[in-house]
């Protein structure tokens, strides 16, 4: 199953043209970092950090990353193929294979995307070096060692993993949505509507970290906070991660037995 949802997504129009948009947002986020980056001596890490934590392209990846699965995904539920997919490669192999099909689609959109704007960002002057706005940032904080050895590289990849854990648990949410939702339309919108509700709850318990789409706890404002830093962002969307694929694997698996499905 894993493999055939792999095949229809990497296939699909809405692959590269989620990936083409999202650059292009990307870009506008910091298009006047990007554009003058050798004159403002500005590193990728730094353009990086703005466009994917202020620009428009934060938000839009809820959405553009999740819908090349979740098209199929709702497309499945609505033609009534579920039961054909069920007796080709058993109840176990289908329910995990969305799960896993899932989180590697949304992975891979979030690296090529990366690996692009990186590409992009080199080409107009920016580099990989320790510009004054990353030092102020990281020195104080458990990466203050990369910062100080030159290793930004390092510290890119780390940000770079950290922002797609918080991407991906969006779509992990549409999936158990889908457990009670049979709309399409609002199961393929559940990753940005889930993003938004988790918001609205920690600014009313003024609780930041239920906010899974923050990535940026690995930069200093927070660090020293007992939840910041590494903690947040791997130990948080990890958990999200594991608790959803349960429940959804759980769930699914008791609605056929149950004859729901």
């Amino acid at each position: 199953m894993f493999g055939l949802y792999m095949r229809r997504i990497l296939r699909s129009q809405f692959f590269v043209v989620g990936v083409i948009i999202n650059v292009v947002l990307f870009f506008i986020g910091d298009n006047y970092e990007i554009l003058n980056a050798a004159e403002l001596n500005m590193s990728v890490l730094d353009i990086f950090k703005f466009s994917a934590s202020f620009g428009i392209g934060h938000v839009s990846a809820y959405i553009l990353y999740s819908l090349p699965f979740l098209f199929y995904f709702s497309e499945e539920i609505n033609n009534k193929m579920v039961y054909y997919r069920l007796i080709r490669c058993g109840r176990r192999s289908y329910f995990a294979g969305h799960i896993f099909s899932a989180v590697v689609s949304v992975f891979l959109m979030c690296l090529i995307s990366i690996v692009i704007f990186t590409v992009l960002c080199c080409m107009f002057g920016a580099d990989f070096s320790v510009s004054k706005n990353s030092y102020d940032l990281y020195v104080s904080t458990v990466f203050g060692g990369l910062i100080k050895n030159n290793n930004v590289v390092i510290l890119y990849c780390i940000t770079c993993v950290s922002y797609i854990l918080s991407i991906v648990p969006g779509v992990l949410f549409a999936i158990v949505a889908s457990l009670f939702i049979k709309n399409r339309y609002i199961i393929m919108a559940v990753p940005f509507i889930a993003l938004r509700l988790f918001q609205l709850i920690a600014t009313i318990t003024r609780q930041e970290y239920v906010d899974w789409g923050i990535y940026t706890d690995l930069s200093a404002a927070t660090m020293y906070k007992t939840l910041g830093g590494l903690v947040y962002a791997f130990g948080y969307q990890a958990f999200l991660l594991i608790t959803l694929s349960v429940i959804y694997y759980v769930g699914s698996m008791r609605r056929f037995r149950n004859g729901k499905i």
